[in-house]
């Protein structure tokens, strides 16, 4: 094994500045955001995304949408823990007016309609989210 992959992944800017602090810590207790601590980017892209049953490679890329159908987000990575289940979700917000920039939505934060994913979450819960 070569000494980059002994010492695990480099992780991004957006994962290691959600990561720390007070309003992380908030977001995790509310349910907003998932626990991020040990979560690794799915690199399989023929795997199942569970609850939905589609690959990882379908759901990269895919619009994410809130009621009623505006696009808020497009999904760039998945994420798990160590357990290997997929847990979160890294989305690019794209809305009118918001810094482009990616968040962490937990998987129980989003559904698969037909061929659209949708959530709950507003544009401006995005936009408040830490990155």
């Amino acid at each position: 094994m070569d000494a980059a992959r002994a010492r695990g992944p480099a992780w991004p800017s957006w994962l290691v500045a959600s990561t720390a602090g007070a309003q992380q810590n908030a977001l995790v207790q509310t349910g907003l955001i998932p626990n991020l601590n040990g979560l690794t980017e799915v690199d399989d892209d023929d795997r199942m995304v569970q609850p939905w049953n589609i690959s990882v490679d379908r759901v990269e890329d895919m619009d994410l949408s809130s009621p009623p159908a505006q696009k808020i987000a497009e999904v760039e990575e998945l994420l798990q823990p160590p357990s290997g289940r997929i847990t979160a979700s890294v989305v690019e917000i794209d809305v009118p007016g918001a810094d482009e920039r990616e968040v962490v939505v937990g998987v129980d934060q989003v559904n698969l309609q037909g061929e659209r994913l949708t959530t709950g979450l507003t544009a401006d819960q995005l936009r408040t989210m830490p990155n």
